[in-house]
């Protein structure tokens, strides 16, 4: 993929195996690309193994990052805050911060095995952002939430928009992040194939044709297909459980 990703929010979505959690773990230094670089604010990742400087102005939250039941909220941003440094009182002060930002100061003291989904992945959120990174790299970051959790976890990822936090999100779901992202990235088969503001990928993709192959039934899907209003045209192939839709465009 050779292409620049300037962005402020991107959003990333393609299919599962298209390349965005490479893509991401390669942005977060935790895997090195096998051709080609990556420079962050000029900055060349992996080539040069001392990236303590780089990783510390990234937050990367993967999709399958371990929390550690036995530990209150407190003591595991503490934690973290220690590994990257924050001394007193700056680390207090962080601490209440980034608690206050994902609301869940009132639970400082519970221990994370008591608390919800959602509230699990907001914590993890607090842990990806308390040394203050200028890049925030969330690897389907609402994945397995129920809609309030998801609706909380982007409020937050709007708050840190605001304060002018560059993010980069992917997903397989572009409704997850369509109202967060300034443009979206789709890749396939480890290319960044399109790239641009939601509403002008809708006009490059308006009056094309897409194949959506399903092992579930048949009929919601269509009703829910033809209801949208940038779809023209929906059709079962014959003897098949896939579907063919025509955009109409915006």
């Amino acid at each position: 993929m050779a292409k620049e990703l300037a962005i402020r929010t991107r959003g990333l979505i393609g299919p599962n195996g298209a390349g965005k959690t490479t893509l991401i773990r390669m942005l977060a230094t935790a895997e090195e690309p096998t051709t080609g670089e990556i420079l962050i604010n000029g900055d060349r990742l992996l080539r040069d193994k001392t990236n303590a400087h780089i990783k510390q102005r990234i937050g990367y939250l993967p999709d399958d990052f371990p929390l550690y039941d036995d530990l209150t909220v407190w003591d595991y941003l503490d934690y973290f805050a220690r590994m990257y440094k924050l001394r007193q009182p700056h680390r207090n002060r962080r601490l209440h911060e980034v608690l206050d930002l994902v609301q869940l100061a009132p639970k400082r003291n519970s221990l994370i095995a008591t608390l919800s989904r959602g509230m699990k992945q907001r914590l993890s959120l607090a842990r990806t952002i308390i040394h203050e990174p200028i890049l925030l790299l969330l690897d389907e970051p609402v994945s397995g939430l129920d809609p309030i959790a998801r609706m909380q976890f982007r409020e937050i990822i709007k708050v840190l928009q605001e304060a002018g936090m560059t993010i980069l999100i992917s997903s397989h779901v572009l409704s997850d992040l369509a109202e967060l992202c300034t443009s979206i990235g789709i890749m396939e088969l480890g290319y960044l194939v399109e790239s641009a503001p939601l509403q002008e990928l809708y006009r490059r993709l308006s009056r094309q044709q897409i194949l959506i192959s399903t092992l579930g039934k048949l009929d919601a899907l269509q009703q829910n297909l033809r209801n949208h209003p940038q779809v023209e045209g929906v059709e079962v192939l014959p003897g098949t459980q896939t579907i063919r839709v025509q955009f109409s465009g915006v």
